[in-house]
C-alpha cells in the first residue's frame, strides 16, 4: 500500500442520554475529535430521542436541524426506544413479517417437513433472539408468531390438518428432552429478557458509575 494512502477507520452507532444541551455538547466534541481519528459524524443520519414533546422547541433550537428529532420513538441497534404507541407499531410490524414469512414456510413444510423443519430450528427461529433479549415486554406482542406455529407450521411437519394443541407441548421441548426445540415464543421471552438483563447488568453499572 502507497505511505500517500491514509486508512480511514470506520464507527457506527454511537449513543448518549442526558440534557438536551449536554448532548449538544457531546456531539460537537464527537465531531471535532472524531475527525482526528476517521470518525466523521453524519448528522441527516442521526436521531435524537426526546421523552417528552414539551422538549421539542428546546432540542430544535439548540440543535438547529443538524439532526432529526422525535419524541415518538425510532429504531436504536434493532431494537426500539420510545413511547408505547411507537413500541407498539414498531414490533407489530416486525410480528408481521415474521407470520408472512412462517405462512409460506408452514406450505413449504407440507411437502418438505425435514427441510422446513430443519429451516425454522437452525435458522429461521434465531430471528426472534435479539429482540426478545433487548425490548422489554415483547411477550406482549408475539401472540400471532405462537399461533401461526401451532396452527400451520407444526402441523404441517406432521402430515396434519389440525392445529396442536396442550397435549402435544411435549414436542416443543428441546431436542434433548425428546422434543422439537419449537418453543412458545410468550413463555421464553420473559427468560431470554431476564438472562440478558442480568448478563449485562455489571456493564449498565459501569456506565453509570
Amino acid at each position: 500500500m502507497s505511505p500517500d494512502v491514509t486508512r480511514v477507520w470506520l464507527a457506527d452507532d454511537a449513543a448518549g442520554c442526558r440534557s438536551i444541551q449536554s448532548l449538544f455538547s457531546w456531539y460537537q466534541s464527537l465531531e471535532t475529535k472524531g475527525k482526528l481519528f476517521g470518525y466523521f459524524v453524519n448528522g441527516p443520519k442521526s436521531w435524537l430521542i426526546l421523552n417528552s414533546p414539551s422538549f421539542q422547541e428546546e432540542a430544535e433550537s439548540v440543535f438547529g436541524g443538524i439532526v432529526n428529532i422525535t419524541p415518538e420513538g425510532k429504531r436504536h441497534l434493532g431494537a426500539v426506544i420510545g413511547t408505547d404507541a411507537y413500541k407498539e407499531e414498531y414490533c407489530g410490524k416486525i410480528v408481521e413479517d415474521w407470520v408472512d414469512q412462517l405462512k409460506t414456510l408452514s406450505e413449504i413444510a407440507k411437502s418438505q417437513q425435514q427441510a422446513a423443519y430443519s429451516a425454522y430450528t437452525k435458522g429461521f427461529k434465531s430471528k426472534y433472539t435479539y429482540f426478545m433479549r433487548t425490548i422489554e415486554n415483547f411477550e406482549n406482542f408475539v401472540g400471532p408468531v405462537d399461533d401461526i406455529v401451532s396452527t400451520s407450521l407444526l402441523p404441517a411437519f406432521f402430515g396434519l390438518d389440525t392445529p396442536f394443541d396442550e397435549n402435544f407441548r411435549s414436542l416443543l421441548l428441546s431436542p434433548n428432552e425428546g422434543g422439537l426445540g419449537v418453543s412458545i415464543l410468550a413463555k421464553e421471552t420473559p427468560k431470554q429478557f431476564e438472562s440478558s438483563t442480568l448478563v449485562s447488568r455489571i456493564h449498565v453499572k459501569s456506565i453509570l458509575d
